[in-house]
């Protein structure tokens, strides 16, 4: 199966070693996991403005996360009523990677079918 892990949950598993690392892990032996720089850039950003990394180790732990995930360039989305529009970008990649699921701890997207 196509998934996304949304911004969020990449955080989690790359800074945690509980249910979220082990969902991300296992997802990577089992199915295709599709991104986009949209993501990539938001995760770097996320490490460095809200939890402080350096820029060296944020470079470290992209490249390990983002390594063996398939990049595609997201679908512009327009037309959907979300309560935060920058998760546009993350529907778009799943549109544009065909994915079946999004992986997300964004109560925004959970009612989205």
């Amino acid at each position: 199966m196509r998934i996304v892990f949304d911004t969020n949950v990449l955080i989690s598993a790359a800074i945690s070693t509980g249910n979220v690392y082990k969902l991300y892990h296992s997802s990577l032996l089992a199915h295709e996991i599709v991104t986009s720089e949209y993501i990539k850039e938001e995760f770097e950003s996320v490490l460095l403005d809200k939890f402080h990394y350096s820029k060296v180790n944020t470079e470290i732990i992209s490249e390990i996360m983002f390594r063996k995930l398939e990049f595609v360039d997201p679908v512009l989305i327009g037309d959907v009523a979300l309560d935060d529009p920058t998760d546009l970008p993350i529907i778009g990649t799943a549109v544009a990677g065909k994915c079946k699921m999004i992986v997300t701890g964004d109560k925004g997207l959970y009612r989205l079918k």
